[in-house]
């Protein structure tokens, strides 16, 4: 049927609905071919109802040889104002190759901050608590504190579904509870790491510590959770380019 619409330029069992058309590839025979030339015996055997007469596949390719052997070689002529354009090589676009390299050193970033911070961070969360207790403006910083430390937890458990489909989805589960629990931890040690580093270079008073470092760390995490987003964006146009392509 293949060779036939090949040929021919439409099925020989096309037909007005789904089920006429199951009728005719049960029921019917093919129109007789008008443009196969020296394949016509070929396809009609080929679209045999029965299946008993149909040539064996060593028999098809005998006969296709054989049609292959009688036909003259045809030379392809290309016009001098032909202009032959170089095929394309598939590469990212630049945003799709530099968001995930910022996202990545946006999470080293963060893992040297929560190194620095290391092995207390509770002096820098106790400020953070202090002031949500005094008033609406501290309750939003350390609403913001929060939001920083699961964003980037969140953004670190994402990791797994770059990991190969055959690992399973238990070695998935894993990795993306290893990976949120990496992010979540190296951020909210960041922040004390960030403070102790700000502070021994500028003296910052005791509020000072807290919300200078929560601003520096906001700025990393916006730009680590931009350049993430930006990248799923890029991974979903290719996908569905890919579906509408094929």
């Amino acid at each position: 049927m293949t060779l036939y619409q090949a040929v021919e330029g439409v099925s020989p069992f096309r037909r007005d609905t789904q089920e006429a058309t199951l009728a005719a590839v049960l029921l019917e025979e093919a129109p007789a071919p008008r443009r196969t030339g020296p394949l016509t015996q070929l396809i009609i055997r080929l679209l045999d109802k029965d299946p008993g007469r149909r040539p064996t596949v060593d028999e098809a390719l005998a006969m296709a040889g054989g049609i292959a052997g009688e036909q003259p070689a045809t030379t392809v002529r290309v016009r001098r104002d032909t202009k032959i354009l170089p095929t394309r090589s598939k590469k990212w676009p630049p945003v799709g190759v530099a968001a995930p390299m910022v996202f990545m050193l946006a999470i080293a970033v963060m893992t040297a901050l929560g190194v620095a911070g290391l092995p207390d961070a509770g002096e820098t969360w106790e400020h953070f608590e202090k002031y949500a207790d005094n008033d609406v403006l501290g309750l939003a910083v350390m609403i913001a504190a929060v939001a920083d430390v699961v964003l980037v937890g969140l953004g670190c458990a994402s990791f797994a579904r770059f990991l190969p489909a055959n690992v399973g989805k238990i070695v998935t589960a894993v990795v993306g509870v290893a990976g949120l629990v990496f992010g979540c931890g190296a951020t909210a040690f960041a922040f004390h790491g960030a403070g102790e580093i700000l502070g021994n270079a500028t003296e910052l008073s005791g509020r000072e510590s807290a919300t200078v470092p929560l601003a520096l760390i906001s700025i990393v995490v916006l730009v680590a959770v931009g350049s993430a987003w930006s990248s799923q964006l890029l991974v979903r146009r290719e996908t569905i380019k890919g579906r509408t392509r094929s």
